[in-house]
């Protein structure tokens, strides 16, 4: 199983996180303060504005909607690896578009999903990157028990039958 990437945009949180393997998170462009700066320079001095998407290239290189600049901003993180290389080229694609919905959030006891596909998969990870909850699905519209977890803001990674990944945040609220 791959990094997780999240476009996180709002007040305060302009930038694009990075759920690795081990369940770490780390914040690896933005400043968190909306605007347009630090283009060639490190990627977390720079300011980006309402990022609404993420892709990864097969050398590890991520691009970023830049939606309110009208941009495709990029990372690079690899400059002797150039995707046209690869024998096999293939992006993965975190959507934040509006193709799964979760509602309500926040939440008290249990969340609805809904998706244009069908729902394979459902993860939900803690700000720590510890899974709390997983389960599998074959229906386009679900419904989550959010009860017994303590209050608090989680990720939940939607997977549809045709393996596009959604993540978005999901706020827990005390009873």
């Amino acid at each position: 199983m791959g990094n997780i990437f999240i476009s996180d945009y709002g007040i305060g949180n302009a930038r694009i996180l990075k759920i690795d393997t081990f369940g770490i998170i780390h914040s690896i462009a933005g400043t968190g303060i909306d605007g347009y700066s630090g283009d060639n320079g490190p990627s977390t001095a720079a300011q980006i504005y309402h990022p609404e998407g993420v892709a990864v290239d097969v050398c590890g290189n991520v691009y970023i909607a830049d939606d309110a600049n009208r941009r495709i901003r990029k990372i690079t993180f690899n400059p002797t690896c150039s995707p046209a290389d690869s024998a096999s080229l293939k992006t993965t694609t975190i959507n934040t578009n509006n193709k799964v919905c979760v509602y309500p959030n926040p939440v008290h006891d249990e969340v609805n999903i809904t998706g244009a596909n069908k729902i394979t998969e459902i993860t939900i990870t803690n700000l720590v990157g510890q899974c709390v909850r997983s389960q599998k699905y074959s229906n386009a519209s679900v419904r989550v028990n959010m009860r017994g977890l303590p209050a608090g803001v989680y990720v939940m990674r939607v997977t549809d039958e045709e393996g596009v990944q959604t993540a978005t945040r999901v706020i827990k609220s005390e009873p």
